[in-house]
């Protein structure tokens, strides 16, 4: 077996954006603009009184814009904060799948070796929390099991399966039949966490990890599982031979 020489960890930091001034001159500015202009003296009215009203208009217009930039701002920052936050638990389900190959000298087995069972492509992740193999020095994950199902504590099912990152698989396209590890293809293990609500936290998730290039490319990836699985990502670890 092969690891990239990097591991499966990413760096993960959340890097707050400092064009507030840049955007209120970019932004809020024009539209300050095109507010005053609507507003004119009208005949009748007191210079005193004309110039208080637009100088209130002009507060009320200038307190508009920095609202509608702040709440975007902030929306970012919450959406970069919880794609920071899944990243981490990713990479942390990575990291519980090297320590166990560190310690005990092997991969977990598969969950079956039913030829042509989509099972057969998926290690035991059940062998990260509870192991009689020898050297085990887990458990290397928190989460609580089901059967032989790692429950996550936000959203649902921890898998990893062994996949080829060929076969254009992800967004409505599932990774079996056409990204299964057949001999011929280089195989990768991913991370596979399902229950993800929001396919804009994917986005996010994909923005740090592969500048953006989509479901379909690179080292993260997701896909609509439909049901109580809801979105499922799909976060690359490290190169394994099958």
């Amino acid at each position: 077996m092969n690891f990239n020489q990097k591991g499966a960890m990413c760096g993960l930091y959340v890097k707050i954006s400092k064009k507030c001034h840049s955007r209120l001159d970019q932004e809020s500015m024009p539209k300050v603009s095109s507010f005053l202009q609507g507003y004119q003296v009208k005949p009748g009215m007191t210079k005193s009184g004309a110039m208080f009203g637009l100088d209130a208009r002009i507060a009320l217009a200038i307190f508009g814009a920095l609202s509608v930039i702040s709440g975007a701002a902030l929306y970012s920052a919450i959406q970069k904060t919880q794609a920071t936050a899944l990243l981490a638990d990713l990479n942390e389900v990575a990291k519980a799948w090297e320590s166990y190959y560190l310690d005990t000298g092997q991969l977990p087995p598969f969950l079956s070796t039913s030829s042509g069972d989509w099972e057969e492509h998926t290690y035991k992740t059940a062998e990260l929390i509870s192991s009689t193999v020898k050297g085990w020095r887990g458990p290397y994950l928190p989460y609580e099991l089901s059967g032989l199902d790692v429950l996550h504590s936000k959203y649902h099912q921890i898998f990893i399966p062994t996949i080829s990152d060929a076969g254009g698989w992800g967004g409505t396209v599932n990774w079996d039949p056409v990204g299964l590890c057949d001999g011929s293809n280089k195989c990768y293990a991913w991370v596979h966490l399902s229950g993800i609500e929001s396919e804009t936290l994917m986005k996010a998730v994909d923005d740090i990890v592969d500048n953006g290039d989509g479901a379909k490319a690179g080292n993260f990836r997701w896909r609509d599982v439909g049901g109580a699985h809801k979105w499922g990502t799909y976060f690359k670890i490290a190169p394994v031979k099958r």
